[in-house]
């Protein structure tokens, strides 16, 4: 009988060490509220305001191997900053200063663990240490950068930089922080957002023309307008178990589309908690494991004890 209660409490710690990301949602900045919401990852339903703490004029998002959401933060009065908040809470810490940046949007943790970082306003990447916030070295510069607002990185390991201004996408090698080449140049003059799609190929947002363009993943070519229709001044964009998922900034709404034709497929989210988002991203895409809480640790070692007691009395 003790052998059986302790596997139930193995059971259980077991349990509770992963149920912070048993549930998954879609995670949505919103300028115009000052806020970050979530909602049903499979349903779109609205399920509240995740945080509204530190926010001024919110970004990009990702999600770091502590399992907690990091965003870009634009500000005045030297206000711009990196921001963490406990993905349990919502509770809000600085991570980065405007010392460190400089009119943050795009932002991703990169194979190394590391923060990258684009500033708009000085044409730079800073790379900052993925646990300390303290800034390494900046990729970059002028001569290259003409208001960075988005990056990504490729199969190929390397950063991928979207030019607002030039409207063209640079490949940096991140470790040594050289300028490999313009990987790809687009028709248009407002690029936002960007994602390598399941195909292998990069897709990016294009404001002015509210457009998503698609280039080949391997040699930058342009491939056309992937979606040309029902996008108002889209942004951030998700691809997700078969959809692309974008948020509309200029319409207030996240569309979703099919992921191989790009067919519209309809408003994703329902019941509110949508007000001129900028980006959106899936619990699923953070790659963690869930550290277990000192509670749980003790059970498990008690339950681990009695099982083992009950071996070598037997």
């Amino acid at each position: 009988m003790k052998t059986k209660l302790s596997i139930v409490f193995v059971l259980i710690t077991v349990f509770n060490c992963l149920n912070v990301f048993a549930s998954n949602y879609l995670y949505v900045t919103n300028r115009s509220t000052q806020s970050i919401t979530y909602f049903d990852a499979e349903t779109g339903a609205y399920q509240g305001v995740f945080s509204t703490e530190n926010i001024n004029i919110p970004n990009d998002m990702d999600f770091g191997a502590d399992g907690n959401l990091y965003m870009s933060n634009r500000g005045s009065g030297g206000g711009d900053n990196i921001v963490k908040f406990d993905i349990n809470t919502g509770e809000s810490t600085v991570f980065a200063t405007s010392s460190i940046v400089s009119s943050p949007y795009g932002l991703e943790f990169g194979p190394d663990g590391n923060l990258y970082v684009a500033n708009s306003q000085s044409n730079t990447i800073s790379v900052l240490d993925g646990t300390t916030g303290a800034l390494l070295r900046t990729i970059g510069s002028s001569s290259e950068l003409n208001m960075p607002f988005d990056i990504t990185f490729g199969a190929d390991g390397n950063l991928y930089v979207a030019n607002y201004s030039n409207t063209n996408i640079i490949r940096y090698n991140p470790t040594t922080g050289n300028m490999i080449d313009t990987f790809a140049v687009g028709t248009s003059t407002a690029y936002h957002g960007m994602v390598f799609g399941p195909d292998g190929n990069l897709y990016v947002s294009d404001w002015d023309s509210n457009t998503i363009e698609r280039f080949n993943g391997t040699t930058g070519a342009y491939m056309g307008a992937f979606i040309s229709t029902n996008l108002s001044g889209p942004w951030g964009m998700e691809f997700n178990d078969g959809y692309l998922y974008i948020a509309n900034y200029s319409g207030s709404y996240i569309s979703y589309h099919d992921a191989t034709t790009g067919q519209y497929l309809g408003t994703f989210t329902t019941g509110g908690g949508i007000s001129t988002p900028a980006c959106l991203i899936f619990t699923q895409d953070a790659e963690v494991i869930a550290v277990p809480e000192p509670a749980s640790m003790v059970l498990l070692g008690v339950s681990l004890l009695c099982m083992f007691r009950k071996k070598l009395i037997g």
